[in-house]
């Protein structure tokens, strides 16, 4: 089964660079919650709403806006801070209990220490081949390309590869 996961702005910044890898997020999840200042990162530079942002991408369907987000205070308290839109992911994972999908390891580390399930894309690639969503040869075409796009570098290449 797919997850529903809350996601912070880094993972579709990465793949702004080849739209054609959005496909990823219909393949990865059932549905995907951003919290407000995830949904401003994304369209402050070029000056479109978030429903044109994700439209663009054929996403509108699967991922809906969430606002506002009241901080949980560990969060709001953490020096030094994270930005507001990784705040925010965390928070919003915190308050319904589902999985974060950060690709700054700084703050997935930090999420995953106060008990927040987070992790990056690639990791969603490779659990979707054991839980039987993706088969082995489409999850190596998306853990590839991700490490194409400077998601990760090459030592986590090598332990997601031998994942599957």
């Amino acid at each position: 089964m797919k997850p529903k996961v809350v996601a912070d702005a880094s993972s579709f910044m990465c793949l702004e660079r080849e739209p054609e890898l959005f496909c990823f997020y219909h393949e990865l999840f059932e549905a995907v919650l951003i919290p407000g200042a995830v949904a401003e990162e994304l369209v402050e530079k070029d000056e479109i709403t978030i429903i044109q942002y994700f439209s663009k991408y054929h996403l509108h369907r699967l991922v809906r806006v969430v606002s506002p987000i009241d901080l949980v205070d560990f969060v709001r308290k953490r020096i030094p801070p994270l930005g507001r839109g990784e705040s925010e992911v965390i928070s919003l994972a915190i308050r319904e209990q589902l999985w974060a999908v950060i690709e700054d390891k700084r703050a997935r580390n930090f999420a995953n220490r106060n008990q927040v399930e987070a992790a990056n894309m690639a990791f969603f690639a490779v659990d979707g081949y054991h839980n039987g969503t993706l088969t082995r040869n489409r999850a190596i075409e998306m853990v590839l390309a991700m490490h194409r796009l400077k998601m990760f570098g090459d030592v986590f290449l090598a332990e997601f590869m031998k994942r599957l």
